[in-house]
């Protein structure tokens, strides 16, 4: 994309911004986050190589499917980031590559879904990367050992960039040594909220993905000090995740949101290992 079209749409944001009498407007404006939207189209079907929720990953042929314990995972999303790369001004992601997110669980006890564990540990869901030819992608069939419950059907993705601002719980951790606002702040910034982030974006990459409990990027951080065994606080890194992927989880699954987050370091090397997956639901 052209610059025209990311000034366009952070002047949209800026034109909503502006109709409020901010005391500390200069402060409102650097919590302007570049997300991209996600919305699936079900009309067409993605061609091999292509960004997909569900269906079957297209693999080079060193690539496997991941598994837990002999056990297959479900396969979430397929991300190409050379298509991607059109709606990131930063460029923060890399220009090329597939992304490809799975995650374990098991067989749904009822009607109601899975039981699991809201901190994912790393043996149960892999975020794998490919920067090779495209062109010897294939697309691979489900295992025979997946729960045929789990074959989710396939959804051609249209990608759009969009700027938007947290909400206030999420300010915190998200910007370094904040104090809080002013009192009239807070009071524009619910009303804020109340009229523009009422009907949040589902499916997102980049940007700050609306919990469903509490802080996403507080919990990133805190599982992410776990796993690495690392001797610090949660929050001194916590604004230094990016969003790679947030997503309603598939409804057989349960009543909930999936994010999968990495470091900028991390994600600067490349190192996808280093994601972390959590889940929040209600």
């Amino acid at each position: 994309m052209n610059s025209n079209y990311f000034s366009e749409k952070h002047q949209n944001l800026m034109i909503k911004i502006d109709q409020y009498d901010w005391q500390n407007h200069e402060f409102i404006k650097s919590l302007i986050f570049e997300s991209i939207k996600i919305q699936l189209n079900k009309k067409e079907h993605p061609k091999i190589g292509e960004s997909k929720i569900g269906g079957t990953p297209d693999f080079p042929s060193a690539m496997t499917w991941p598994i837990f314990e002999e056990k297959p995972m479900i396969f979430f999303a397929q991300l190409n980031l050379s298509e991607i790369a059109n709606f990131q001004s930063n460029e923060i992601l890399p220009n090329q590559g597939i992304l490809y997110f799975f995650g374990y669980f098991p067989e749904p006890e009822n009607e109601y879904g899975v039981e699991f564990d809201y901190e994912r540990p790393k043996s149960k869901y892999k975020v794998l990367f490919y920067d090779g030819d495209i062109s010897t992608l294939q697309s691979v069939k489900f295992p025979k050992e997946l729960p045929s419950i789990y074959e989710f059907k396939t959804s051609k993705i249209d990608l759009e960039t969009y700027y938007e601002i947290p909400i206030v719980n999420e300010i915190e951790y998200l910007v370094e040594d904040f104090d809080g606002l002013t009192e009239k702040d807070e009071e524009l910034y619910e009303e804020y909220t109340d009229e523009h982030n009422w009907n949040p974006i589902e499916y997102q990459i980049l940007g700050t993905p609306p919990p469903v409990q509490h802080s996403v990027f507080e919990e990133w951080g805190t599982v992410y000090v776990k796993q690495e065994e690392l001797d610090i606080d949660e929050n001194e890194i916590s604004k230094d995740f990016v969003n790679l992927l947030s997503m309603p989880i598939f409804d057989v699954i349960g009543d909930c949101h999936i994010y999968f987050g990495i470091l900028k370091d991390d994600l600067l090397a490349k190192r996808f290992d280093k994601t972390v997956f959590i889940i929040q639901g209600l």
